[in-house]
């Protein structure tokens, strides 16, 4: 009777010290585990839609390198002369459509190195747009026009359609395929969905 108490207790999440002394221990459950700390900070990534327009160019512009390289260092800073964060990272962080830990984390990153990519992409990622709209507002026209084109021509657009059930197919057709019909039987149900 005490060993099956023991592994209840051991089974709820307490150690074998509280259960060998029927001490009182927390049930640990999944689904009522509070969550504590700050809430997690999901941001729209305002270049991700214009990156492909703006990189697709021959030659990358000069001005984007250096919006990057200062953005890293002024957003996470650096360490015995040494950036926090490689530009790769970064780079490969602007193509995400909304900014946030847990997808870099998904891909292999640690928790804190992926809060420093985050928050330099997020810091890059203004710092673009601000540049394109200060200094060059027709080329975040064009990249906008560009951007809004590829996405109407887009093979994987997505619309809104309405989920209309299909409607019941009749005994005849049916029986068409129980008697091996199978010619017969497609014929005639794409003449019933067509109807329809």
């Amino acid at each position: 009777m005490q060993e099956q108490a023991t592994s209840n207790s051991l089974a709820h999440g307490c150690n074998a010290f509280q259960a060998a002394a029927n001490d009182a221990c927390a049930i640990r459950d999944e689904k009522t585990k509070r969550r504590v700390g700050r809430p997690r900070i999901v941001t729209v990534n305002p270049v991700s839609v214009i990156l492909p327009s703006l990189l697709a160019e021959k030659k990358r512009p000069a001005w984007l390198d250096d919006i990057l390289f200062g953005s890293i260092l002024t957003a996470v800073g650096q360490s015995r002369s040494v950036s926090n964060v490689s530009m790769k990272d970064v780079r490969a962080a602007l193509w995400l459509p909304t900014f946030e830990t847990v997808s870099l984390q998904k891909l292999g990153y640690e928790k804190r190195q992926s809060e420093r990519v985050i928050k330099a992409a997020r810091f890059v990622a203004n710092g673009i747009i601000k540049y394109l709209e200060r200094s060059q507002p027709k080329t975040l026209e064009r990249l906008n026009a560009d951007a809004e084109l590829e996405v109407s021509h887009s093979y994987y657009t997505t619309r809104l359609e309405r989920y209309r059930p299909l409607k019941p197919v009749p005994d005849e057709i049916v029986e068409l395929y129980r008697q091996g019909d199978y010619y017969g039987y497609g014929k005639a149900l794409r003449d019933f969905r067509r109807t329809d």
